[in-house]
């Protein structure tokens, strides 16, 4: 019988864990990716820390399936919710310690931004379900917004769907001129009364976020709006330029509304400060992992 082939050059293992999924991928010595795998979320706010422990066991036991050796692997993760809240980087770490031991651990918009900006200076804007800048200046990092929905999020998906209902209801009420933007969220939630408006919201208030951030992206045609996605793109511009950056700071994009809106996309880039040079990402977040292990800037 044939043996199997047990893989035993150095690997790197990226993981991105947001609020949907929870990716892993594998880069070999030379940054080429040999091995993924996706798998439910493991963010502290959908999931305990058992359910954190079993999906992270069955990554674990996908790699070794593949020959892999996963006590092995050179292990960056980046995970939502991985922030400055002791309390909740306790239950994450115990639960990621006890299957992947040796792994660094940050924040999941660090992870995105050193791989955008191949763990070199500069600024990272995301504008997602919500928004914040991130700046990485010789291995310090500092932001500006990320203060939640609740309080900011400027610029985001969620942001962006909240101004579009409010501009709905003022339409509504002839409080505006009704445009198409009217009929557009009537069938978008299947009401035929702009007041039962009020119970789908009461009754989705548990994905609030979520809800109005998938809002953002159904309206994105509707030209009566088009102001709407304009301004989120100049309240992104402030978020990076409120760093003050030097002549030729790099500038990448991160974050759904930044990547497929060209609206929201090109009213940034017209208002940001002269400084910022914008650099197109050419990676995955994952491949942070191969380059934290390669160059000198690490992770705080």
């Amino acid at each position: 019988m044939a043996k199997l082939r047990v893989h035993s050059m150095i690997h790197y293992l990226g993981v991105d864990g947001g609020g949907t999924s929870t990716n892993f991928k594998l880069y070999n010595e030379e940054g080429k990716l040999v091995e993924s795998i996706s798998l439910p979320s493991i963010h502290f706010m959908k999931v305990n820390k058992d359910e954190m422990i079993k999906i992270l066991t069955q990554a674990n036991e996908h790699f070794k399936s593949k020959n892999y050796t996963p006590s092995n692997f050179k292990i960056v993760m980046g995970l939502g919710g991985y922030g400055a809240n002791q309390e909740i980087r306790t239950v994450i770490e115990y639960a990621v310690y006890k299957v992947f031991p040796q792994a660094k651990l940050m924040n999941d918009a660090q992870l995105a931004l050193v791989s955008a900006l191949s763990n070199k200076n500069g600024i990272f804007l995301i504008s997602g379900t919500g928004s914040i800048a991130l700046r990485q200046e010789n291995g310090i990092l500092t932001r500006c917004g990320g203060y939640g929905y609740l309080l900011g999020d400027e610029g985001s998906a969620f942001w962006i769907g909240k101004k579009i209902l409010e501009r709905f209801i003022k339409e509504s009420d002839d409080r505006l001129p009704k445009t198409n933007l009217t009929p557009a969220v009537m069938e978008y939630f299947k009401i035929s009364n702009p007041h039962e408006l009020i119970q789908i919201i009461a009754d989705k208030k548990d994905i609030y976020r979520e809800l109005l951030a998938q809002l953002s992206g159904a309206m994105h045609a509707i030209d009566s709006i088009r102001d709407i996605y304009e301004n989120a793109g100049m309240e992104l511009a402030l978020l990076a330029n409120s760093f003050n950056p030097t002549e030729n700071t790099p500038l990448a994009f991160g974050g759904s509304v930044l990547l497929k809106n060209e609206v929201v996309r090109s009213a940034v880039l017209k208002s940001l400060n002269s400084n910022l040079v914008f650099l197109e990402s050419q990676n995955d977040p994952e491949y942070a992992a191969f380059l934290i292990n390669q160059t000198e800037i690490a992770p705080e």
